[in-house]
């Protein structure tokens, strides 16, 4: 599970620094280069495409707000562009940055101008030449909304060379002579207000400026030329007609509603008029607005609610427009109406808002059936980012209702008990293996185990639950469990118990997909709780999975204080445990696998006078000093290692050799990936697998290769990922690199990046605050060196100090001012966490040290 998160991380992270122009996703990637190498592509164009009639100039307006004031550039690597106007001809000259192996962006458009059915764009792209060497491989353009960054559309695209799929028709050619792009569609309705242009560039490209002259922009002569403010048209989700049978909400819950937005809470006004509730909330320009409407004490519900609105459709400029409205109950996100007419299959296009008459309604939660109680139904308004700040919006709210089955809260002192009938211990099945040492994991966390005795903590503000994981030494069995317990009679009322097997010992949800029917769910009947003797059972002849935990989710009842909750195990039992005991690790035997002979003509892994690597889990333990390698091992884990050189880039094979040591620790699978970044899990298809098998583990000279003479991928690392084996302890744990050598080693790789420097002035020194205090910010400088400009921040916390627990700040955004890059840690909450700061350049990673930030009360 951390594995997954510290991945997710990183994807975040390179989220964060990918376009957000007119771009709609990994389906505009660039496409990797031609076939053929750079030198050897030959200039093409297509067919001229025949200007359309009746079409006009698209204006050039002045410089604040038409053409040449308002056309933008985007390169990824940070380029930007220039647009001129040519020799009284009515052409443009545009200058855009080249990226190799990637896209330069051009977005034309004016402020003050719009069209809707068509376009029609002529370029005239020069043949490569000493002054001019580079080479456009395909483009493609597509029309948007409002600036370049909001409400792109491809379905108007028209492309050059170029399939819907973005990739190259012609491999062979790049794009020089007049270029031209149309697109018409005379039933649109949307009006558009900017073109985008995208060049896309041959891997083997260098950064540079390229030239090239916009002959012609034509766009559809329409009668209202004037830009409309966003959103601009109107949207209703069909009618639903309101449940029968059901219940009206209490009117105190509606007048007592309470509103968030971005800002915090803030005011809400709600008054009585003939058709409902005339509600006025404040508006949060480019965020959202949240209304929270609590139930009263015994009008709680389990199964539905439904929500009727009639919303506000203005066209003055100062109306609000929300383009998504969201509602779901208490915290269930799963069980939430969404209205974003943006994302319906009949509403086409983009720049719609939602009015008029809006029925939400949401009956039950997942599978099994929702039976918590639920007591809050939330409405959230999002708003454009180009809505008017500060404003208020009002609407009515018609009907809010919710099913008829409302429960009556008791207090927890009049329930009943109750115990469910009891099943028998099954005939022939084994004793759950490792009862003798059992072990557990809980959710809260502050529960323990004693022998049979369980003792698990309740938190109301926590969950309206508790989960208990049970696993023995060498608990796994397919076909059936059986668990017996005894609950007791106390202030904690348990209303609802689901026991169900898991495939990891102490972690984890349900099963593979979910399968509810390996579950056995207890509940007590209305005004009960469940106390006494109480047995589950699950049979499953037919079941393949193999499992090695089970876990008892308890669900309490309502209106109970927090509090400790202890009850015993009786019995588990396994229908068919599958394996034996795993061997304790001191038996297990040492293994060494055949050597493999270097491969012949290979060259030495470049830079592996400098290697450096990134390791999972993160752990300020692990290092690599020349050729030692020291990581940590846990336990019935894996550890991966990715080792790159100062520019280490090749294509046609790989070549590792490893000693490793006979010690505590034992690795029984080791799998070696070739790898593309620092960051990612390795490519299988470039891999190579030594596996011990029962009852030994890896040590050893261990040698790994692959070859393919036909790749033409770029690998730029070499990665191994270590299995552990089971019932050993953690540790750290050393490995010696023999030999690393490449096969077909690039020379087209990126030049070295520097190592990100960090000036001992920065002001990265821990501190303690009340809660509500001003933090001074924490401030890094960069060493005065050549790229300092061009580092990447990314700011981190940790509540423990290590950096496998960190987690990105999304909201920390570094800032920039003349003392240097700064974040201001939050006092909102008490508590200790630890701060730091990730800087790259390249492939280049440099940590800053961890500082701890103390909030008290």
């Amino acid at each position: 599970m951390k594995r997954n998160l510290i991945y997710g991380l990183i994807a975040i992270l390179a989220i964060g620094l990918a376009v957000v122009g007119c771009s709609n996703g990994s389906t505009n990637s660039p496409p990797p280069g031609g076939t053929v190498g750079f030198d050897a592509l030959t200039p093409w164009a297509p067919s001229p495409i025949v200007e359309p009639a009746e079409y006009k100039a698209f204006p050039k307006g002045d410089d604040d707000t038409g053409l040449l004031g308002n056309t933008a550039f985007y390169v990824s690597t940070g380029g930007e562009g220039v647009i001129e106007e040519g020799d009284d001809d009515g052409t443009y000259k545009v200058t855009v940055q080249t990226n190799p192996g990637g896209v330069s962006l051009i977005s034309f458009q004016d402020a003050d101008y719009v069209y809707k059915t068509g376009y029609y764009l002529s370029l005239q792209l020069p043949t490569a030449s000493a002054d001019n060497p580079h080479k456009p491989i395909m483009a493609v353009t597509y029309v948007a909304v409002g600036p370049q960054e909001t409400g792109n559309n491809w379905n108007t695209a028209s492309r050059v060379n170029m399939t819907n799929n973005n990739t190259l028709d012609k491999d062979n050619v790049y794009l020089a002579g007049q270029i031209d792009f149309a697109w018409e569609n005379e039933n649109n309705i949307i009006p558009y207000r900017t073109l985008c242009l995208r060049l896309y560039w041959h891997e083997d490209e260098e950064v540079g400026n390229y030239e090239f002259t916009v002959r012609k922009i034509l766009v559809t002569d329409d009668d209202d030329l004037t830009p409309p403010a966003y959103p601009y048209i109107s949207w209703a989700p069909p009618a639903i007609p309101a449940p029968t049978g059901w219940i009206d909400f209490p009117a105190a819950s509606i007048t007592g509603a309470t509103v968030e937005t971005g800002a915090g809470a803030v005011t809400i006004t709600v008054d009585n008029v003939a058709d409902g509730y005339s509600i006025t909330i404040p508006t949060f320009a480019g965020g959202l607005t949240e209304i929270h409407f609590p139930a009263a004490t015994g009008s709680d519900f389990t199964n539905g609610y439904y929500l009727s609105l009639n919303l506000p459709s203005n066209n003055d400029e100062e109306s609000l427009r929300p383009y998504r409205v969201y509602s779901y109950p208490n915290a269930y996100w799963d069980g939430a109406v969404d209205l974003n007419p943006n994302e319906d299959a009949s509403v086409s296009g983009t720049g719609y808002y939602v009015a008029g008459n809006v029925d939400m309604q949401w009956t039950n939660i997942g599978d099994p059936p929702n039976t918590s109680t639920l007591n809050t139904i939330n409405l959230q308004f999002y708003w454009h980012e180009d809505e008017p700040a500060d404003g208020t919006y009002t609407f009515i709210l018609k009907k809010l209702k919710i099913t008829s089955d409302e429960i009556v809260i008791v207090d927890p002192d009049e329930l009943e008990p109750w115990t469910p009938d009891p099943v028998a211990e099954p005939d022939g099945w084994v004793t759950f293996p490792g009862s003798e040492t059992l072990m557990a994991t809980y959710y809260p966390w502050a529960t323990t185990t004693t022998g049979n005795s369980i003792t698990a903590a309740y938190s109301p503000t926590d969950s309206s639950r508790t989960l208990v994981r049970l696993s023995g030494d060498a608990f796994k069995y397919k076909k059936g469990i059986y668990v017996s317990v005894t609950l007791p009679n106390n202030s904690l009322k348990p209303s609802r118990i689901i026991a169900y097997p898991s495939t990891t010992k102490l972690e984890g949800g349900i099963t593979p997909g979910n399968d509810w029917s390996i579950c056995d769910d207890i509940q007590a009947p209305a005004g009960k709780f469940i106390a006494g003797k109480v047995d589950f059972k699950w049979d499953k002849s037919d079941s393949a999975h193999v499992f090695q935990g089970i876990i008892l989710d308890i669900y309490w009842h309502a209106e109970q204080e927090a509090g400790a909750y202890a009850f015993t195990i009786n019995s588990i039992k396994v229908a068919e445990e599958t394996t034996e005991r795993p061997p304790d690790p001191d038996e297990l035997e040492p293994w060494t696998p055949d050597p493999v002979a270097e491969p012949d003509g290979w060259v030495t892994f470049p830079g592996s006078e400098t290697l450096r690597s990134t390791f999972y889990p993160w752990n300020a333990g692990n290092k690599i000093e020349g050729n030692t390698v020291t990581v940590v091992a846990p336990a019935s884990g894996r550890t991966l290692v990715r080792f790159f050189g100062t520019d280490f880039q090749w294509e046609k094979g790989y070549y590792l050799s490893v000693t490793l040591p006979n010690n505590a620790n034992k690795p029984s699978k080791i799998y070696s990936l070739g790898a593309n970044t620092d960051g990612d899990d390795g490519i299988w298809a470039v891999s190579d697998t030594v596996d011990a098998g029962a009852g030994k583990f890896v040590a050893g000279r261990v040698d790994f290769t692959w070859a393919n003479n036909e790749s033409t991928a770029a690998y730029k690392g070499v990665m191994l990922d270590i299995y552990w084996h089971e019932e050993q302890t953690e540790a750290m744990y050393s490995f010696t690199i023999n030999k690393i050598l490449v096969a077909g080693e690039s020379t087209g790789g990126p030049p070295p990046a520097e190592k990100p420097v960090i000036h001992d002035t920065s002001q990265l020194d821990g501190a303690t605050y009340t809660v509500g205090a001003t933090a001074a910010p924490l401030v890094v400088v960069p060493a005065l060196d050549t790229h300092s400009g061009e580092y990447i921040y990314s700011w981190f916390k940790t509540p423990t100090g290590a950096l496998h627990d960190s987690s990105w700040i999304s909201d920390g955004t570094p800032n920039t001012d003349s003392q240097g890059v700064y974040f201001v840690p939050p006092t909102d909450t008490a508590g200790i966490v630890y701060y730091f700061v990730k800087i790259e350049f390249g492939s280049e990673i440099t940590y800053s040290d961890f500082v701890k930030i103390t909030v008290n009360d």
